[in-house]
C-alpha cells in the first residue's frame, strides 16, 4: 500500500472562525488547538458556548466518509 502525506492543513483562527460562520452558522472567535495530522480550533461563542471545529487532513479522507455516514445515521435516530 502507499503512503500518501499532504500535509497538515494551514488554516489561520481567522479562517476557522468564517468557516464555522459560513458552514455552521456560528458567531465565534477561534484558537488553534494542538494537533498531530489535522487543524482543531477551539471556537467560543459569545454566550460562552464552545464548540471545536476540526479541519481534517485530505489524506484521511477514508475516515471523514465514515464520520459522514455515522452523522447522517444518528442524525436518523432523532
Amino acid at each position: 500500500m502507499t503512503s500518501v502525506h499532504l500535509g497538515k492543513p494551514d488554516f489561520t483562527p481567522d479562517e476557522a472562525a468564517r468557516l464555522a460562520r459560513r458552514y455552521f452558522g456560528l458567531a465565534a472567535s477561534a484558537r488553534e488547538l494542538p494537533s498531530e495530522r489535522d487543524q482543531n480550533f477551539l471556537l467560543q461563542m459569545a454566550d460562552g458556548e464552545r464548540y471545536v471545529l476540526k479541519v481534517a487532513n485530505a489524506a484521511d479522507i477514508d475516515g471523514l466518509k465514515d464520520a459522514a455516514a455515522y452523522k447522517d445515521y444518528v442524525a436518523g435516530l432523532a
